[in-house]
């Protein structure tokens, strides 16, 4: 085989031909690095996604379990009252008792308010607060919650004037000890 081609155009295909290998070299090395980095960029979105979708989920449970621990807590509350509830029922009878104090309250006082504070550790505290036009009445609304016998101690604890256009009143708030079962023994007394 005889080669008809002169030598400087030979050299010169050569070198053209090595220009274009190291250039398609280059341009594929490129491209490679150009979708190696588009695929971490793909994978670190899908990641990040990810990692955002646990902590959703972990702050939903957060939120669930801070749900629960208050649903737990006000369910203690209501069992505890629940298993509480027929000792109250079963030893007073609270009608009873609410009857003898409106028989004891005076005609010329009246009651704004009755709180009872029922612990089954301790003895009822009754709080009863009224308008009363002296303090004589208010004073003698207390001696008669004592005289029912019904009550351990009855204190005076707050006896305030309060001046209006018209009239002077006293605002009162006594305090009575309920015995442990003196209501219920009462009822039995006046059922005899």
């Amino acid at each position: 085989m005889i080669n008809l081609i002169p030598p400087d155009i030979k050299r010169h295909h050569k070198r053209l031909s090595r220009i274009y290998s190291l250039a398609f070299i280059y341009i594929a090395i490129i491209a490679g690095l150009g979708f190696a980095a588009g695929g971490m960029g793909i994978y670190n979105f899908s990641l990040k996604s990810a990692v955002n979708d646990k902590h959703t989920q972990v702050d939903d449970q957060e939120k669930q379990k801070t749900t629960d621990k208050e649903l737990v807590s006000q369910a203690s509350f209501i069992e505890d009252r629940y298993k509480s509830s027929p000792t109250f029922h079963d030893t007073k009878k609270w009608d009873v008792l609410l009857g003898q104090i409106a028989q004891a309250t005076p005609t010329n006082i009246q009651l704004t308010g009755l709180q009872l504070a029922i612990d089954p550790k301790k003895p009822t505290l009754v709080t009863i607060k009224g308008l009363s036009p002296d303090r004589r009445s208010a004073l003698l609304f207390k001696d008669k919650l004592t005289a029912l016998n019904i009550f351990i101690s009855v204190d005076l604890t707050d006896l305030t004037q309060a001046k209006s256009a018209d009239q002077t009143s006293f605002s009162f708030t006594i305090q009575a000890v309920l015995g442990s079962s003196t209501v219920s023994q009462s009822t039995n007394d006046s059922q005899k």
